[in-house]
């Protein structure tokens, strides 16, 4: 009989032990390498993403967020806090992108073989929707490559976003053209950092 409680209490203990690792394991997934171009409708590409990443905190690779409209939810990026690669927002008129906890990309790749951040042309040609927010509240570190925002017209931002304290390459371009117009720094106002950061 004690051979069998010593048994049942190793069973116990092993499973306690996995539960555990289990928790404090990191969640990885893929990411993509298809630039400008998608992949299918943009209701397969949407689902394709939100099958990629949700729950997903560190993404092999590129985040890549293309083509997609308004109205289309995007908290199961939410949990994504370290991008290999690059990220690139373009060609969207969602107004926020909730990557609230991102806080490094790494540039192992980048976008046009220079920049690791690339938001560019996200609004509704003649309409009324484009990114306003990016929600990069945490990011304070981009490794290798620049930053490029570009033709973000509802995108308003605080010159007090200093990128060359984010980007620690040197010698990488950091490029803000053509947003939003500039606003007044107010550390009171909620999500005032929702900027370009």
């Amino acid at each position: 009989m004690t051979g069998l409680r010593q048994v049942f209490a190793l069973c116990v203990t092993l499973t306690w032990l996995q539960f555990t690792c289990a928790q404090t394991q990191e969640v990885i997934c893929s990411g993509t390498q298809n630039a400008l171009s998608v992949t299918g409708s943009s209701q397969t590409q949407y689902t394709l993403m939100k099958d990629m990443y949700s729950g997903c905190e560190i993404v092999m690779g590129n985040l890549e967020i293309t083509m997609m409209e308004h109205w289309r939810d995007f908290t199961f990026l939410q949990s994504i806090r370290e991008v290999t690669g690059y990220i690139l927002i373009a060609i969207n008129q969602f107004s926020r992108l909730p990557l609230d906890q991102l806080r490094i990309i790494r540039g192992t790749t980048l976008f046009e073989e220079r920049f690791a951040l690339a938001v560019l042309v996200n609004y509704q040609k003649d309409g009324q929707h484009g990114l306003e927010e990016l929600g990069l509240t945490h990011l304070t570190e981009i490794l290798e490559g620049g930053v490029q925002i570009i033709q973000n017209k509802f995108l308003s931002y605080t010159p007090q976003v200093n990128w060359l304290d984010i980007v620690k390459d040197g010698a990488s371009e950091v490029i803000i053209n053509e947003n939003g117009p500039e606003r007044e720094y107010n550390p009171a106002q909620k999500g005032f950092m929702n900027t370009f950061v």
